[in-house]
């Protein structure tokens, strides 16, 4: 008799490599079990599993086993994800994960209900869950238009070698990642400022001061691992409704209304700080995908343990608003559980010599409104060589 039990395909991570594995769900009415290449790898039954994420596009639903806390099991597609949940025991259920296509319905129904503050700053869990009832498509126009503004803020940098080698890091970080469709679109501004920070819709923007004080092409990795941390929560658009309302949100689903609160919000980036969870949660994320990529994590904590050291003249002032050296939690608190977590490893760098130079010079010759000419930057050791 043919088996016609429902399988459907996922990705396991065992919480001890850090290399997951594509397996197959083989679905009963009591249990799903988890097969590699047809062979049964685990059995899972219903009443032990729990929801770790809910579902979200493009990134899936985690789900997690109480005898294993350490393990978890990422479902891409939506439906097979709530058919899954569905299945578990009504007291193990985490949430109710609302379908895709009533998403846009249940939005504007919250804004006529928040219309009051529509145009106002939304307190944290609202701004929580507004996030996540805001589809894929409108994020990506919201953060297309935040390139926009900063275009006209920073003014970008058009050095096409640089921004290709940041790619190809990018893009080596990308192919690591366990989230589906997790490839960033990046950007490089011109700015005095070394930062970086992810953007909505799935976009990170690097300043080309953070560039310039690279040391290593795994310093560079490190700060973008970070921000993807970022983007895969969809942290930024949070931090855009908690402090410009859904008035753009709905104006963009609307297709009417003013995007005025975004150049507010560009502003609002340069000095924003998430919180304490939010930033551990970055790190681990970086950590973990660096070790995946091939990089090592002590690219992270060498660059914050230095900026953070460069706390005296115009330098300390202008990096003391920079995202990922926030203050909370301290830098020297994160180091500690970066290196705790990661350690240090060796790693094959993705760059040649000439092009780290290149990158790390990146619009150095061009003035702007935030950053003057000057000379190139002094490369550690020899003449760009890599830490």
């Amino acid at each position: 008799m043919n088996d016609i039990r429902p399988r459907y395909l996922a990705r396991y991570l065992d919480g001890v490599t850090s290399q997951p594995r594509d397996v197959t769900l083989s679905i009963t009415n009591d249990s799903l079990t988890l097969l590699i290449d047809g062979v049964s790898l685990a059995t899972w039954a219903y009443s032990n599993i729990y929801v770790k994420e809910d579902w979200v596009s493009p990134i899936g639903g985690t789900l997690g086993y109480r005898e294993n806390p350490d393990v978890s099991l990422v479902i891409y597609h939506e439906r097979q994800f709530i058919d899954i949940q569905t299945r578990l025991s009504r007291k193990h259920k985490a949430s109710f994960v609302i379908p895709a296509q009533y998403r846009y319905l249940l939005l504007m129904g919250v804004a006529a209900v928040a219309a009051a503050y529509i145009l106002f700053p939304v307190v944290s869990h609202v701004a929580s869950w507004i996030t996540y009832l805001v589809p894929q498509s409108v994020e990506n126009r919201l953060g297309q238009i935040v390139v926009d503004e900063m275009a006209d803020e920073f003014e970008s940098c058009d050095d096409k070698d640089a921004l290709a080698s940041l790619q190809k890091i990018t893009k080596r970080l990308s192919l690591a990642t366990i989230e589906k469709n997790n490839d960033p679109e990046i950007y490089i501004f011109i700015s005095s400022e070394p930062n970086a920070f992810s953007l909505p819709g799935q976009k990170i923007a690097v300043l080309s001061a953070f560039l310039n004080e690279a040391r290593s092409e795994n310093e560079i990795a490190a700060v973008i691992a970070h921000e993807m941390g970022h983007m895969v929560k969809r942290d930024a658009l949070e931090a855009f409704i908690q402090s410009q309302g859904i008035g753009i949100i709905v104006g963009l689903i609307s297709s009417s209304g003013s995007y005025g609160g975004v150049a507010e919000f560009v502003s609002f980036m340069e000095n924003m700080s998430y919180s304490r969870q939010k930033e551990f949660r970055a790190d681990e994320y970086g950590v973990e995908l660096l070790l995946r990529a091939g990089y090592s994590p002590d690219g992270l904590s060498s660059f914050l343990s230095r900026m953070d050291k460069m706390d005296n003249g115009m330098m300390g002032e202008v990096i003391k608003h920079a995202e990922f050296l926030s203050t909370h939690p301290n830098t020297e608190e994160r180091v500690k559980r970066i290196k705790a977590f990661g350690g240090s490893h060796a790693y094959k760098p993705s760059l040649s010599v000439e092009e780290f130079k290149g990158l790390k010079n990146a619009c150095l010759s061009i003035p702007s409104k935030a950053l003057k000419s000057k000379a190139p930057l002094p490369l550690p050791k020899s003449e760009g060589s890599q830490e």
